[in-house]
């Protein structure tokens, strides 16, 4: 998607697909990951931090919908969401996921973790964007 060489055709379909899986990603997370770990007023901030991450990709997606993928600015901005979205894996990975694990039983952590895949899969057939 930020590649340089990449067409305008392959920057779009990327970004696209991108957009597709944060949408599921975001709407799973939301319905399923918080609310078992929400119980626990401790990880208040830690929802309160990926919620606002979740903002910031959103917008920043809703920016990049309304350019065009040949324009330098495009490139730029997709390149910022890269990373944040990377950032956004990484925190959910290091400190997020550890702090779950600290809450919840392994059957727990493992019931959590098929509920979120089983709906961030029907998410990502339903909110397929169209190219």
């Amino acid at each position: 998607m930020v590649s340089t060489h990449a067409n305008t055709d392959v920057k779009h379909t990327s970004f696209l697909h991108l957009k597709d899986e944060m949408e599921a990603h975001s709407i799973a997370e939301k319905r399923f990951f918080y609310d078992v770990i929400a119980i626990q007023k401790s990880v208040e901030p830690l929802i309160i931090a990926l919620d606002n991450e979740h903002r910031r990709i959103t917008t920043a997606i809703s920016r990049l919908s309304q350019m065009s993928a040949d324009e330098t600015m495009w490139l730029i901005q997709a390149k910022e969401l890269c990373e944040t979205v990377e950032k956004h894996f990484a925190y959910e990975e290091k400190v997020v996921f550890n702090k779950a694990g600290e809450l919840l039983t392994q059957g727990q952590l493992h019931d959590l973790a098929d509920d979120y895949l089983e709906e961030a899969e029907y998410q990502l057939m339903n909110v397929s964007s169209t190219l």
